[in-house]
């Protein structure tokens, strides 16, 4: 038994031996190093619109100094780079659904909002120079929690009354305070 393996290890390492003998590429470590310089860049952060027509994409093809918003129509099989402000002004790609998925809430530049599915209506929740963030559906759909300021908040739907449930404060301003 021990000279099987031992056979079958040397038949391995010997093929493992001709398969490197083999490799004759022309590539050098300085040419593989330059990265994205020698493979080019490729596309990331990935994302379908909401409508499902189109993909958005992060993209440098010309080597800039940072990838820019390039979207692939799927009607007419046609890249192309999204402007500055058509970038700014699309809707969030993330949002969060209620459980029948009637309504949607997102963040959008800092603030809250939320899309009647049925009608398209969109409320703005908050409108602040602080960020808001993380939205989710809460006490059976009928309100939404979010973070502001490490803090906990809650907005309910139907009375548009907000509600602060956390406070943490710093301790060493506190203490400074003191």
């Amino acid at each position: 038994m021990p000279k099987f393996f031992i056979t079958l290890a040397l038949l391995f390492f010997s093929i493992y031996i001709s398969a490197q003998e083999q490799n004759k590429s022309k590539l050098s470590i300085k040419e593989i190093m330059q990265g994205d310089a020698f493979v080019g860049h490729l596309p990331s952060d990935v994302q379908w619109d909401e409508n499902g027509d189109a993909i958005y994409f992060k993209w440098n093809p010309e080597s800039a100094f940072s990838d820019s918003l390039y979207t692939y129509n799927l009607k007419n099989n046609k890249i192309d780079q999204v402007s500055f402000e058509d970038t700014y002004n699309l809707s969030p790609q993330r949002v969060v659904y209620n459980a029948d998925q009637s309504k949607k809430a997102y963040t959008n530049h800092g603030d809250l909002y939320l899309i009647d599915e049925g009608s398209k209506k969109i409320t703005q929740i908050t409108n602040t120079i602080e960020r808001e963030s993380n939205p989710h559906f809460t006490n059976n759909n009928t309100a939404i929690a979010y973070t502001k300021n490490n803090n906990l908040y809650v907005w309910d739907i139907t009375s548009g009354i907000t509600t602060q449930i956390t406070n943490f404060t710093d301790k060493k301003e506190k203490d400074k305070k003191k």
